[in-house]
């Protein structure tokens, strides 16, 4: 009997690198198993169904949940990706070393489902760079970028919900305090983990009530930052410690 192989998790925002680094990854361990994700997106030019994803329709991706045969899924802009678990659980059972590339929030869940998988974050060397990258690359239309980049006013720039995980993610890691603009941030992060590290940012923002300010979102903050007056810049309204 085969010993169980090792799950590894590969992470980082759309345009950070890693499909380069993961073909010269399996290029040096031929043995690395890389599991194909599927997807509801349109195929990109060069792209090949069963190598880069499995393309299929948005009826067949919710007959797939229905049946419980997808790991994991989420959403970006229209399209739907997820990663099915049979060749998962098969190739493991093989004693492969089996990579996953996921995003952010995906990769928190299985973890809880295999706690023993290895966790790999690769970050931008700046927002910049990342959008220069994804308008450089062409694949997506405006619209699409604006929605990777755009969740409402953010203390650290105008960003999309990945990178926004991504970023509170880092700066959890590097012990400073991630924030979460007005836009706020899903509830669900306040317990999700990635590797041990929180999704949650530490400090919470307050404006004018809105965008999902609950007694929950306020008692999961470590700093509570008010804007006073509609329009001034994150900040300037004030802070409080979260024990108050």
């Amino acid at each position: 009997m085969s010993e169980q192989g090792k799950l590894i998790l590969f992470s980082g925002p759309s345009g950070v690198g890693k499909d380069t680094l993961l073909d010269i990854l399996i290029r040096k361990n031929p043995n690395f198993q890389k599991s194909i994700s599927i997807t509801t997106r349109e195929r990109r030019e060069g792209e090949v169904d069963g190598v880069d994803y499995y393309f299929i329709t948005p009826d067949d991706f919710e007959a797939m949940l229905d049946c419980g045969e997808v790991l994991e899924f989420a959403k970006y802009g229209k399209n739907l990706y997820g990663t099915p678990k049979k060749p998962v659980d098969k190739w493991l059972a093989e004693g492969k070393s089996v990579i996953l590339k996921i995003e952010v929030q995906g990769a928190a869940k299985i973890k809880k489902m295999y706690p023993d998988a290895l966790a790999i974050f690769i970050m931008p060397p700046s927002m910049e760079i990342l959008e220069h990258r994804l308008r450089r690359r062409g694949t997506e239309n405006e619209d699409d970028l604006v929605r990777r980049f755009v969740t409402g006013a953010m203390s650290f720039g105008a960003i999309s919900k990945e990178a926004h995980e991504a970023l509170a993610l880092a700066m959890n890691k590097l012990g400073t305090h991630s924030n979460t603009g007005e836009g706020g941030e899903d509830s669900d992060r306040f317990h999700e983990t990635f590797d041990g590290i929180s999704l949650c940012s530490k400090t919470k923002q307050i404006a004018s009530g809105r965008f999902g300010v609950t007694a929950e979102y306020l008692v999961n903050a470590e700093e509570i930052q008010i804007k006073v007056a509609q329009g001034a810049k994150p900040g300037e309204g004030g802070q409080l410690p979260g024990y108050k």
